[in-house]
């Protein structure tokens, strides 16, 4: 029996196995097909040092053999019903989720159950994917010169926590990754009481609950928490800046990140507050998102001084995340020039800011929000990654409601507050400078 049920309108369901696996029943029926995932509560963040990498190392020998699955069988089961698979692992989480016909849903959540307990690791499976992850490392982040200098930018920026570590890992401890460090990681972490099963689709809550109860119910709890990891510290070092010249780099490149609050925590461990944080995704939006965009119109248009901008934040994150600005220079202007301009300029957003601006940007996001819905399977990841992240069923869709009652006012003080130079990281990308021949 299942317990802590919790049902919302007709087509959306929790509930919780005796075991502490959550499951989460999105229904959907227009057609006869269902995605079914398990996110794990586990990622990049919780590894310890020296083994970085090794949440998304396992997540590949994940689908190698079980003792009723040998290793490769996986891959050509599901293809053989249909159906069409995947994986990512980030700092937080990690999931798996299979996209297949109604009628193959039960044999989907036979061989997730299966690999969940009785995966089996041989010393050649192992030493398969080591190679394979640290070819993926090389055409990833070591040969690609943007990605070298992102991956030495967001260390400065998150200093010395661990989402300054890129997930794939540091190359140097993924070299050192052992089948004991992934079976240990397995064993601790690959528990129902860690997990959350999701069914999206052509599948009422009954069908679900019946077939989470056969497969997933008689697994046992693990009853070991993931590591805690701390909040971020308050920031006290003033501003940083990253300088890095590239051979590879054709055009030079201008990155200023800031710290900012996530749906789920504040700034330096401080209580979440969503209404601020939608505010500041919205304002930045309006900064950089567009050719009617405030920093747009003030370096593109009118100054000339860039030929691309934008601005992005990341506020689904357990711990505070970031926003992040990007500024191409024109043709022969000086990069730092172009980041003195962007600095002149942004105290005018506030003045530029109108009520009408504001309520047409909530009408387009709340818009992309709605229609995002529509896709049953993106819908699911959406909550899932909200539910695993400790958010609250009902919460999710109260920010729909929360975005109507965002003002000018609001948007002003959480640009104010966060978008401040004493508090940015500042990265250059730039070519080599070629020394003059002599004459």
């Amino acid at each position: 029996m299942s317990a802590c049920t919790t049902v919302r309108q007709d087509h959306l369901h929790l509930f919780t196995l005796n075991n502490g696996m959550r499951v989460l029943v999105v229904e959907d029926h227009r057609a006869e097909v269902v995605t079914h995932a398990v996110w794990h509560g586990i990622g990049s963040a919780h590894e310890k040092p020296g083994k970085t990498g090794l949440a998304h190392f396992f997540e590949h020998l994940m689908f190698k053999g079980t003792e009723k699955v040998p290793s490769g069988e996986y891959d050509r089961t599901v293809k053989r019903l249909g159906g069409v698979f995947n994986a990512f692992t980030s700092y937080d989480m990690t999931a798996y989720y299979v996209t297949a016909a109604k009628a193959n849903l039960e044999k989907v959540v036979e061989l997730e159950a299966d690999r969940m307990v009785n995966l089996r690791l041989t010393p050649e499976d192992v030493a398969t994917e080591l190679k394979v992850i640290l070819e993926e490392r090389s055409y990833r982040i070591d040969n690609d010169p943007t990605e070298r200098f992102m991956e030495k930018f967001n260390h400065a920026h998150y200093r010395n926590h661990p989402y300054g570590i890129e997930v794939i890992g540091w190359r140097q401890d993924m070299e050192g990754l052992t089948r004991e460090d992934a079976l240990a990681w397995y064993k601790d972490y690959y528990a129902p009481d860690h997990a959350l099963a999701v069914f999206a689709g052509a599948v009422t809550v009954e069908e679900a609950r019946a077939l989470a109860e056969k497969y997933y119910g008689p697994l046992q709890p693990q009853g070991v928490h993931a590591p805690v990891i701390a909040p971020l510290p308050a920031w006290t070092d003033g501003p940083q800046t990253v300088t890095v010249h590239d051979a590879e780099v054709k055009v030079p490149a201008v990155y200023v990140r800031y710290r900012t609050p996530s749906f789920f925590q504040g700034v330096a461990g401080a209580k979440p507050n969503r209404k601020e944080a939608l505010a500041l995704s919205l304002g930045l939006d309006l900064l950089a998102d567009g050719t009617r965009s405030y920093l747009y119109q003030q370096l593109v248009t009118d100054r000339r001084v860039v030929d691309r901008v934008s601005f992005g934040m990341m506020p689904s994150m357990r711990f505070e995340g970031f926003a992040q600005l990007y500024l191409q220079p024109a043709t022969a202007q000086d990069p730092q020039a172009v980041l003195a301009a962007y600095q002149e300029v942004l105290p005018g957003f506030a003045a530029w800011l109108t009520p009408e601006k504001l309520a047409a940007e909530i009408t387009t996001w709340r818009a992309q929000q709605v229609f995002g819905r529509d896709n049953v399977a993106d819908y699911a990841e959406g909550l899932a990654h909200w539910l695993i992240l400790g958010g609250a069923l009902e919460e999710y869709d109260q920010l729909l409601e929360i975005a109507k009652t965002v003002t000018v006012a609001d948007v002003q003080a959480a640009v104010a507050k966060y978008i401040v130079p004493a508090q940015a990281t500042t990265g250059f990308l730039l070519p080599v400078v070629k020394a003059d021949k002599a004459a």
